[in-house]
Parts: C-alpha cells; structure tokens; sequence
C-alpha cells in the first residue's frame, strides 16, 4: 500500500530541502565570494513550468523562510520572490514546448532580473548591503548559475511537485 503526499506536503518537503542546502551547504559553494539564490532559481523554475499561481505560492514560502533566515528588513525576500514568481509565470504561455536550452536561459535571465529587482528596492528603502558596489557582477554571476542549476534542478523540481505542462489556448 503506497502513501501519496498531498501537493501542499510535497511543496513543503521540497522547500525545505532546498532551504537546508541554502543555509548548510550553498554558503560554502561560492562563485567569486557570491552565494546563489536556490529559492529566487525553484521560484522561477515553477513559475515557468507551472504558471503564474503556483509560483507565487512557492514565492511566497519561500520568500517568507528566507525572510526567517538571512539578515535582511523582513519582508523584502518574500517581495522579491512573489514579484519574481508572478513575472517568470506570465512568460509561461511563451515556453510550454521550447527546448530545454531556451527555458535555462529563460530561468537564468529572470533570475538576474530578480536579483536586481532585490537591488533595486534595497536601494528604495535604503538597505545598504556587502555586495552593493558590485551587483553587476552578482547578476551576472547568479544568472549565469541558474542557467546551469536549471538544467539539473527542472527535471527534479517538476518531478517532485508532479507539475504537468499547463495547456494555454492557441493564438490561432
């Protein structure tokens, strides 16, 4: 006799292994000094599977654990990664049977938006932060990793979560 887990129960599970290898492991995989963002990469990742509902969920979750976790105004993860969710699932309808090349670069170029999204409103609000004369670079660095994350973690992710593609009308 098999247990299924509800959909809520496997998106906890995998949040949460994914907040576990943020806070233990990620620290100490740096790229040029740079820790890679794997809640802002499974944001974007559901987003562009699943659309727009899902990810803002998952934005939500995960935004709010990281809230919890990093030293930052409370609230400005959780912002970031609905925003961020919202904007990879409108692009969705675009990507529901590209390659897997197009949708990896597709995560890593949103991912950069989302990082300098985070930048932008830290600037707002006047949040000052170590990497803060150097966010170029840390676009470019974390895009360039959720292109490569992505190609490993999509199969995982939608595997996990059982997200089927999402059936869009024809613009015909």
């Amino acid at each position: 006799m098999m247990i299924s887990l509800g959909a809520r129960a496997r998106a906890t599970i995998v949040i949460g292994l994914i907040g576990l290898m943020q806070i233990s492991v990620m620290p100490h995989l740096t790229i040029s000094g740079f820790v890679i963002d794997l809640f802002l990469i499974l944001t974007v990742i559901v987003g562009i599977s699943a659309g727009s509902d899902k990810a803002v969920g998952i934005g939500f979750s995960c935004g709010l654990l990281a809230d919890l976790v990093v030293n930052s105004p409370f609230g400005l993860n959780t912002l970031v990664l609905v925003l961020v969710g919202w904007g990879a699932g409108s692009l969705a309808p675009q990507l529901v049977e590209t390659h897997r090349f197009l949708r990896s670069l597709t995560v890593g170029l949103t991912v950069s938006s989302g990082v300098a999204l985070y930048a932008c409103i830290a600037w707002l609000i006047g949040y000052s932060y170590d990497a803060e004369n150097l966010i170029e670079l840390v676009v470019l660095i974390t895009g360039m990793a959720a292109f490569f994350v992505n190609l490993f973690l999509e199969r995982i992710v939608k595997w996990a979560l059982l997200i089927e593609p999402a059936v869009y009308p024809s613009k015909i």
